[in-house]
């Protein structure tokens, strides 16, 4: 058992030194699309794990912070008030930039790690990261079933931090706010941020386990989407 411990943990550590070269992904007679010639000229001798790490981590602030941008706005505009579910409720400065400083330092350190950390342990799971691309309906079908399963795991990990210590000293933060905004979503626990997060992954990796595999490209959407709904 710690051998092939030890043996896996050999693979993922030289997975995590591995560097971009586009002539070993690339089928024989296949003349890549734009998309894909774009996608893994990103990679070309560099460090997969951080480029995908950074790439991750690009589309998850852009689409996060991004989808809050018109309600930061509507809220500067008075004719817009009258559409706050809760109207009465403000937030003061102080607790805007609280909220952003806390959420910059749990991406920065909890999430932005972890996403570094994912594409060695995708690769040994049997992710597929080569070319072609997968089809819009399969990712599109892959996408719905993450969410179930994400749904589902988000719901019973949010139960159990609402049980005694585990809310006193983790799960309060998240509630906090108790006239929830838009940035807010994320507003949490160091802790609680990495256990929620493994939601996001574990669905990929046991679909591509149990199911059929999945492309390290459906993440991308997949993590855009889920920021979306969120």
């Amino acid at each position: 058992m710690s051998a092939s411990l030890f043996t896996i943990f050999e693979q993922f550590l030289a997975e995590l030194n591995t560097t971009g070269n586009m002539t070993q992904v690339l089928p024989t007679d296949y003349t890549p699309t734009w998309a894909e010639q774009s996608w893994f000229g990103l990679f070309e001798g560099r460090s997969e794990a951080v480029v995908f790490g950074a790439i991750a981590f690009a589309v998850h602030q852009i689409v996060y912070y991004g989808r809050y941008l018109p309600y930061l706005v509507c809220d500067y505009i008075p004719a817009m008030q009258k559409y706050k579910l809760q109207p009465g409720h403000h937030i003061s400065n102080a607790q805007w930039w609280k909220c952003v400083n806390s959420l910059l330092t749990s991406q920065v350190f909890v999430q932005l790690p972890m996403m570094m950390l994912f594409l060695p342990a995708a690769k040994l799971a049997g992710f597929d990261c080569g070319m072609p691309f997968p089809a819009w309906p399969r990712v599109a079908f892959q996408v719905c079933v993450f969410f179930v399963f994400e749904d589902f795991y988000h719901y019973w990990a949010h139960r159990m931090f609402h049980h005694g210590l585990l809310y006193r000293r983790i799960h309060k933060v998240h509630h906090e706010h108790t006239a929830p905004f838009g940035i807010a979503a994320e507003y949490a626990h160091p802790i609680e941020t990495a256990v929620l997060g493994q939601g996001t992954i574990a669905g990929p990796l046991l679909f591509n386990y149990f199911i059929e595999q999945v492309h390290i490209t459906t993440m991308l959407v997949w993590i855009a989407a889920r920021l979306w709904q969120t």
